[in-house]
């Protein structure tokens, strides 16, 4: 076989027994710039999915209803938990919902005894996941009965339900 064909094949199929396996893996690379582009091409995606992975699981917390929360508004039954911050929470928040940023410290003094009790966490809307702090911030209080009013702040304004500042 012709020398130019033997060389061909060591370029092309890497042929060459000399590397490694570990050098069959590492990109051939002119310019390290071309290859860290073309690497994060790649690894982009991955990061992507992966914290809108987390986010999706950022508390294992079932969702409450707009009509199963009015009702237990109405009955005085729910905890509300704000966690928009505080201007958020100033511009209007539901009715008697505690501002968590406010009072992430004193928390325990503002649930109820009643460890079963409904505590019910929001925030922006449904696309947030910032409502898991005061979830988990709850249930780390021995809290059992911790769900996530998933419209947020915007859901409950778009159903027309009124606002306190």
């Amino acid at each position: 076989m012709p020398q130019e064909i033997q060389d061909a094949k060591r370029i092309f199929f890497r042929a060459d027994r000399r590397l490694s396996p570990r050098k069959l893996l590492t990109p051939i690379c002119t310019t390290g710039n071309v290859c860290y582009r073309e690497t994060m091409k790649k690894l982009l995606p991955i990061f992507a999915t992966l914290l809108l992975a987390l986010n999706a699981f950022a508390g294992s917390f079932p969702d409450i209803s707009l009509p199963d929360l009015k009702s237990a508004i109405a009955e005085k039954k729910v905890t509300l938990i704000d966690v928009n911050g505080r201007v958020s929470y100033a511009n209007g928040h539901i009715p008697g919902a505690i501002d968590f940023t406010a009072h992430k410290s004193d928390l325990a003094s503002l649930l109820p005894a009643d460890k079963s009790a409904l505590v019910v966490a929001y925030c922006g809307n449904e696309y947030c996941g910032a409502y898991a702090r005061a979830a988990e911030a709850a249930q780390k209080l021995g809290y059992t009965n911790v769900q996530h009013f998933k419209p947020g702040i915007a859901g409950w304004k778009a159903a027309g339900e009124p606002t306190e500042k």
